[in-house]
C-alpha cells in the first residue's frame, strides 16, 4: 500500500505515512476551515428554505430530490472554490545523486591503436549492427568508443546504479561550466521516474571543446547540487589542460571520484619553455635556460638545439633568414617532468 501511494504522489521511497488531513488552498478558506464548513451548511439550508417555501406547488417527493440534488451541487460548488488538498506527513529515504561527467574536448577525437587484449575486453560489450562481438576497433576515435559501450545491450552498469542512485549526466566541453544532459528520452513530467536511457546519453555526446578542464567541471558540479550527492564519475582521456587542479577541485568536494580512463594510460607529450633576458646586446654573452616539460618520456634521451634567426624587412613584408645554431647542441636525459 505504501509502495503504491507512493507512485501515485510521485515520492520514491516512501518508507511511512505518519498522518493525513484535509486542508483546504483558496486564500479565504485555507486558515479558516470553519468557514468553508458554515458556506456548505448555508446552502444547505437556502436550498431547503427555497423549496419548502416556494416550491409548494410540487409534488412532496419531488421536492426532496430537487432539494437534496441542489444542496449537493451547491456544497461540492463552494468545496471546489476552497481548494481541497490531501496533507500527508511523510516519511522517505530519497535516493542520492550520482553525477556522470563526460569529456566532451576535442582529445575524444583522437584515434589511438588499442591493443590486442583490450580488444578482446571490449568485444565482450561492443557489438555491430547485428549483435557480433566486434573485433577490430581501427579508426573508431575515444569519444565513438564511449559511445558503442553506452549504447551496447551487454553494458548494464548505468541500468544496476540507476536502481540505488538518481543519474545525472553531464559534459564538459566548456572552460568554466558543463552541459547538462538529458537521461531519459521521456518527457518533462514523467522524467524523474522514468528509467535511463544510455543510447540517448551516448546520441548527445561530442568532441567539440577547445579545453580540457575537469578542475573547473568538478566545481561546477559542486555548486549545481551542494547536498546529497553520493559521488562523481568521470569518463575522460584526463588530458587537462585548462582550469583549476583536478585534484584540488575533487578535495574540495568532499565526495568520492571514480574515473574511467579512455585512450592510452600515458599521454606523450614534450614541451619546451624557453627563459632569456628581454633585451640582449650584440656580442654580449646571455645565459638562455631551456625548460623541458614530458608526459611518456621518463628515460629518454633528447637533443636540444637553440637556433636563431636574422629578422628584417623589405617595404611591408617582413623577411626571415634561414635558422642557424647558436650555441652547441646538448644532449640530455628526460627524468621527471
Amino acid at each position: 500500500m505504501t509502495e503504491w501511494l507512493g507512485k501515485l504522489i510521485g515520492v520514491e521511497e516512501l518508507r511511512d505515512v505518519e498522518s493525513m488531513r484535509v486542508g483546504f488552498a483558496a486564500p479565504w478558506a485555507e486558515t479558516r476551515p470553519a468557514l468553508v464548513i458554515f458556506a456548505i451548511a448555508a446552502v444547505v439550508i437556502l436550498s431547503i428554505l427555497f423549496y419548502a417555501r416556494f416550491q409548494r406547488a410540487a409534488k412532496s417527493r419531488a421536492r426532496t430530490i430537487l432539494t437534496v440534488f441542489r444542496a449537493v451541487v451547491l456544497g461540492l460548488l463552494i468545496a471546489m472554490l476552497a481548494e481541497p488538498t490531501l496533507i500527508a506527513d511523510i516519511r522517505a529515504t530519497p535516493k542520492s545523486l550520482l553525477l556522470v561527467l563526460f569529456d566532451g574536448s576535442e582529445s575524444m577525437s583522437f584515434q589511438d591503436k588499442i591493443p590486442g587484449d583490450s580488444v578482446q575486453d571490449l568485444a565482450r560489450i561492443v557489438r555491430d549492427e547485428r549483435g557480433n562481438p566486434v573485433s577490430h576497433l581501427d579508426g573508431v576515435s575515444r569519444q565513438e568508443l564511449v559511445k558503442r559501450v553506452l549504447a551496447s545491450p551487454q553494458n548494464k552498469a548505468l541500468d544496476e546504479l540507476s536502481k540505488r542512485y538518481r543519474i545525472r549526466a553531464y559534459e564538459m566541453d566548456k572552460l568554466n561550466e558543463v552541459r547538462e544532459l538529458d537521461v531519459t528520452s521521456e518527457s518533462d513530467e514523467a522524467r524523474d521516474s522514468a528509467k535511463v536511457d544510455p543510447t540517448h546519453i551516448a546520441a548527445q555526446l561530442g568532441a567539440q571543446g577547445r579545453v580540457t578542464a575537469i578542475g573547473a567541471a568538478l566545481d561546477d558540479l559542486g555548486r549545481r547540487h551542494r547536498r546529497h550527492i553520493a559521488g562523481v564519475v568521470i569518463v575522460s582521456d584526463f588530458d587537462q589542460n585548462a582550469g583549476r587542479d583536478a585534484i584540488v577541485a575533487a578535495e574540495a568536494l568532499r565526495r568520492p571520484v571514480y574515473t574511467v580512463g579512455v585512450g592510452p594510460r600515458e599521454v606523450i607529450d614534450l614541451s619546451v619553455e624557453l627563459q632569456s633576458s628581454l633585451v640582449m646586446k650584440k656580442d654580449e654573452d646571455s645565459e638562455v635556460s631551456v625548460k623541458i616539460r614530458q608526459s611518456g618520456l621518463t628515460g629518454r634521451v633528447a637533443r636540444v638545439q637553440l637556433m636563431g634567426r636574422r629578422l628584417g624587412s623589405t617595404g611591408e613584408v617582413e623577411a626571415q633568414s634561414e635558422p642557424l645554431p647558436i650555441a652547441p647542441p646538448k644532449v640530455v636525459e628526460i627524468t621527471g617532468e
